[in-house]
This record gives C-alpha cells, structure tokens and sequence, in this order.
C-alpha cells in the first residue's frame, strides 16, 4: 500500500538515529569494606536508535591518585518483536567487563527476555535473565527474575523495579528500585533508591542505596554535570557496593538518551519505549493524534501532506509534542523543523526520497 501511493520512491527504509558522547570527570569513591579513592575519569558512549531497536556501547578510562588505573566497558542491545496476545516480547543481550592496571579483570556475558504491556504514558514488564560472569578468581552463574512499572508524572517518568537474582554460589538475593527521571529544558535529573536482602535464613540486615545525578545543558552539545550517592554491589562479577561523588563536564552530538549520561545503576538504566526519539501516529474520531518524542527544542513544526505542505506548530515541549489533525487512514509524508532550522524526517521514522533528491518521513494512519 505504502508504495503504490508513493510511485517511483525508493524502497522505504526505518531510519537509524545515533548520539554520541564524551565525558570526563572528577570522581571520589569510598568502597564499601574500606578504601577511598579519588581520581579522573574520561567515558565514550554511543547510543543507536531505531524503531523498536536500540545498541548503547560504551568505555570509561579511570585513573586514581595512586597512579593505579582501570577499564570499564559495556555492550547493551534491545529489541522489541512483534505484539503478542496484547504483549510486547523483547529480547536484550549485554556484555559488561573490567580490566585493571595489575592485569585482573571481571566479565559478564548474558541475555534477557521480558514481555511489556505497553499503554499510552505507563507500562508493566515481566521478565527473566542469565548469564555467565567472571570474578577475577572463578566462574559463576547468574539468573534473575524482574517484574517492573513504569509511568509518566509529571514531566518525568518514574520506574519501580522488583527482582529475585541467584547468583551461584554467592546464594538468592531480593532487590527493590525505584527511580524518576525528569526533562526540563535545559536541565537533566534523576535521581534512584533500593534496598537489598539476601533471601537466606539468618540472613543479616537489608542494605540499601540512594543517589542523583544532574547535567545542565550549556548549549545544544556542552554540558556540565554532578552527582553523588551510592550503588550496589555487583554481584555477579563480585564487585563491592560504594558511595561516590562526581562532577564533570560532556560534549555530546545532541541531547542524549540517560544511557550516556551520569552513573545510573543497571536495574533503573534501561529506557522505555515511549522514552526513545520518534513519532507516534493514533487515531481519535477523524482526527490523527502525533506525538513526538525526544526532540528538545523551544518550537517544532510539522509540514507535509496531512497539512498541504504548510508548516504547523506543535504543542508542549520538554522533548515531547503533540499535534492534532483532521486525517483519513491513509499514508502520508511527514518533516519537521526545529526552532526555523532545516526540514528533516522525524526521529526512528520511515524515510522515503522525495521528489528533489532530498528525504521526508512516512507515517501510516489505521
């Protein structure tokens, strides 16, 4: 259907978004059992996004005042498949390791399925991981089970995470995370808390974690960051619990997604759909309800056959747009402009050509 409306385009393709990042900071970590350091750090990341799909990759250089260094890096994927019984299954591999200036190191190499229920500003997910993980002295095996939620409030997003992870032979341990993210402008928050027991008779008292960070956005690409708290022991890769504070500064190619911002533990890291760059198209009446997501911007503009090709403005702001329009079900050539800049095709959309070599974006109305 989509090409017998548009003759002679070429095949439709879905467009991959990128974002990368550089970050170096001042850090101070007190290791749980002893042990204060303070150092530097300089992190790389980058981030793909394309619909339903996302890879995050990133390193972190760390030298410490002794003279003593260490590597960090992580590989996290993600892939949403087709709806299932109203259900979402997604499917996400990670990597995680470290490497040390004495030649030791940790690993981590695993997968997880979850199913989401996803609804229009909250969803539920179930879910199960395992892996296998290295300590620097032995192999271990590591399994988790997860349930979780997650909503929009206010002009943030909340999440509250329970899991049960076996990691053997370290025993059976329960967590529970909550964490909210907010977007305002040109100021990023976040801010997380947990508690963990060991599911064992005789088991001693829950520990538990608190922390936020924060960057404020100098410009489009520069920004200045800070943050402090603690975070859990990993325990699959046996590496200790710690309080830390942190302040640096970011060049970025954009406004990220949180994955390449400040520290931010696994359990709350992972982004919902409705969080990633992109345009969302759902029918109301006659009208056609699109909703952006992602862009940060002080004005956005929609332009294309749904409007004659006369630029409209959006409504809201703080990375998420809304615009109503009367519509029939039909297919249709979108772009948007940001703040009077260039028309270019909407985030994570279908690109198709148009007729003057350039490209423009192709939403489907049901």
């Amino acid at each position: 259907m989509a090409l017998a409306l548009l003759p002679g385009r070429a095949p439709l393709v879905s467009q991959t978004t990128a974002d990368a990042a550089l970050t170096a900071a001042a850090t101070r970590h007190a290791y749980a059992g002893g042990g204060d350091v303070t150092g530097m750090s300089l992190t790389t990341g980058i981030q793909l996004l394309r619909t339903w799909q996302s890879l995050f990759a990133s390193g972190t250089w760390s030298r410490f005042g002794d003279g003593a260094w260490g590597l960090h890096g992580r590989l996290d994927g993600s892939v949403f498949l087709g709806q299932w019984a109203g259900l979402r299954p997604e499917v996400a591999p990670f990597a995680r390791g470290t490497r040390h200036q004495d030649g030791g190191g940790t690993g981590h190499l695993g997968g997880a399925l979850r199913l989401h229920l996803l609804r229009d500003g909250w969803g539920v997910w179930i879910g199960g991981e395992g892996g296998r993980a290295w300590n620097g002295l032995d192999w271990r095996t590591s399994r988790l089970a997860e349930a979780g939620a997650w909503a929009g409030v206010g002009a943030g997003t909340a999440t509250v995470r329970l899991s049960v992870a076996a990691v053997t032979p370290a025993g059976e341990f329960g967590d529970a995370e909550i964490g909210y993210r907010l977007d305002r402008g040109r100021l990023e928050l976040g801010a997380y808390a947990g508690a963990r027991r060991q599911l064992a008779a005789g088991a001693g008292a829950a520990s538990a974690w608190a922390g936020a960070n924060a960057g404020w956005w100098l410009t489009d690409w520069i920004a200045v960051t800070a943050g402090g708290g603690a975070y859990p022991a990993d325990l699959p890769e046996g590496l200790p619990r710690a309080a830390y504070v942190t302040v640096g500064a970011r060049i970025a190619s954009g406004r990220t997604e949180p994955a390449l911002r400040t520290h931010d533990p696994d359990g709350l890291r992972r982004v919902s759909p409705v969080r990633r760059p992109g345009l969302e198209v759902r029918r109301d009446g006659d009208e056609a309800i699109l909703t952006l997501r992602g862009v940060r911007a002080s004005r956005v503009e929609l332009m294309g056959d749904l409007t004659a090709w006369l630029p409209v403005p959006f409504q809201g702001g703080d990375g998420r747009w809304t615009l109503r329009l009367r519509a029939a079900p039909g297919v249709y050539r979108v772009n948007i402009r940001r703040d009077g800049g260039d028309w270019t095709v909407p985030p994570a959309s279908t690109t198709a050509a148009d007729e003057f070599g350039g490209a423009v974006g192709v939403i489907v109305i049901h």
